[in-house]
């Protein structure tokens, strides 16, 4: 009764079959995870029991009892034949294809190598191949990473074979960072050599971090001119992905060109030098310092520039080593030195000399001076005044000073000299030549 009524109904609702699943009316039916249907010639993904509805006044049927695959095949064929009024008439060949199975993922290999040190530092596909065994591979999604960075970073690839079954899904772990890492700071090799200035090559390392690879390296740009109060050095950081920081500036000040000094000179005086030169405008300070030979020198000045400088702690006769340094504000220095052998202005007699018979008078010429005034002095008595045009003057054995008759006689005489300027009427004096004695010997 049940088969009739299933072929009753089938006929009346004139259902299409897939090929196959009916001839000379023989009709069969595939009951998988509980659903039964005309057998079809796709995939099943579970087990398939196979039911045969034999026409009506059929007999001696062969093949025909139900029967279930429960195992992965290619195609499985079951043959019903049956005869109709004692004649073997009919056959229906019924083919079932099963796999159960999901295949597998053989291969998940990335489109290419890594960027640096073992990373990647931007997108990367990976292809996927996989196999299986009954069915076959219907496809491999292809899969691609972008983000987020990670030291330990995946992507999940899956394979789909031809019955619809889905391999478990296989990881692949790799290192992944697209950031760059930053510069943080940089370092001088060295202090700077004076007021923020270098004047000489200087080194700077920079230093970077990065949150993901680590750095790699940072680089240690050089400055060596030229000479400028905005010079820069620039340099960047990469990290072990091969990213690249931006680039970083380090501002400094450099000026290795020394100022010039020019023209010393040294005037002896009595007791004293007086010491010129020049100095170029970028001098920050002048230092002068005297030295003799076979001692220590002594400094005598430091400070602010100037150009002029006079000595006045000297002993006539010695020779001194003058040395004056210029200095900018970078520290670089010009160093010139000058001998100098100070001498009284007062020149003959030399001072404290024994003479005999009437000494000359000598002294060293004023500039502009049109005359002098000459003054002789003897126990503390002013006994002679002169007014020489040239710069010298002898004394007489005698001689007459405001209305007395003078002698010279043996003693101890000192003598002053004043430069005199224009007429002798105008009374212009200078400053005091200089201050000598003489003794006349016996």
């Amino acid at each position: 009764m049940r088969r009739g009524l299933v072929v009753a109904l089938l006929a009346a609702a004139s259902v299409a079959l897939p090929h196959a699943a009916r001839a000379d009316g023989i009709v069969a039916t595939c009951t998988a995870s509980g659903v039964t249907a005309p057998c079809s010639t796709s995939w099943y993904r579970s087990d398939v029991t196979v039911s045969f509805i034999l026409p009506g006044g059929s007999s001696n049927p062969q093949g025909c009892g139900d029967q279930t695959i429960a195992t992965d095949t290619a195609g499985t064929t079951i043959t019903c034949t049956v005869a109709v009024s004692g004649t073997q008439c009919c056959r229906l060949d019924v083919t079932i294809r099963r796999d159960a199975t999901p295949p597998d993922v053989t291969a998940v290999t990335a489109a290419r190598p890594p960027d640096a040190n073992g990373w990647y530092n931007h997108p990367v596909s990976f292809a996927v191949s996989g196999s299986d065994a009954t069915s076959g591979i219907a496809s491999c999604a292809t899969v691609s990473y972008g983000g987020p960075d990670s030291a330990s970073a995946s992507v999940e690839a899956t394979c789909t074979d031809n019955a619809g079954n889905v391999s478990a899904a296989q990881r692949v772990s790799f290192q992944y960072d697209s950031t760059a890492p930053t510069v943080t700071g940089a370092t001088p090799d060295r202090a700077a050599d004076a007021n923020g200035w270098y004047n000489h090559r200087v080194v700077v390392t920079l230093a970077g971090s990065d949150a993901t690879s680590g750095i790699a390296s940072c680089d240690a740009p050089a400055y060596a001119g030229p000479t400028s109060a905005t010079a820069s050095v620039t340099g960047q950081c990469r990290d072990k992905a091969g990213n690249t920081s931006a680039p970083f500036t380090y501002a400094l000040k450099y000026d290795s060109t020394p100022p010039t000094l020019t023209d010393l000179a040294a005037t002896p005086l009595g007791n004293g030098a007086a010491l010129t030169w020049r100095a170029s405008s970028d001098t920050a300070s002048i230092t002068i310092a005297r030295s003799v030979a076979g001692t220590s020198s002594t400094r005598l000045y430091s400070g602010k520039p100037r150009s002029a400088f006079t000595d006045g702690k000297l002993r006539n006769g010695v020779r001194y080593r003058f040395t004056v340094t210029a200095a900018d504000a970078a520290g670089n220095a010009v160093t010139r030195t000058i001998l100098v052998r100070p001498s009284s202005p007062l020149l003959a007699p030399r001072t404290s000399a024994h003479v005999h018979g009437a000494p000359r008078l000598k002294w060293r010429p004023v500039a502009k001076a049109t005359y002098y005034n000459v003054q002789l002095w003897r126990r503390g008595v002013k006994v002679l005044s002169a007014w020489p045009h040239r710069a010298n003057f002898r004394v007489r054995s005698t001689w007459t000073y405001l209305g007395r008759t003078y002698r010279l006689q043996p003693g101890t005489y000192t003598w002053y000299v004043w430069p005199g300027f224009g007429s002798l009427a105008k009374h212009r004096f200078g400053s005091l030549v200089g201050r000598s004695s003489f003794v006349v010997a016996p």
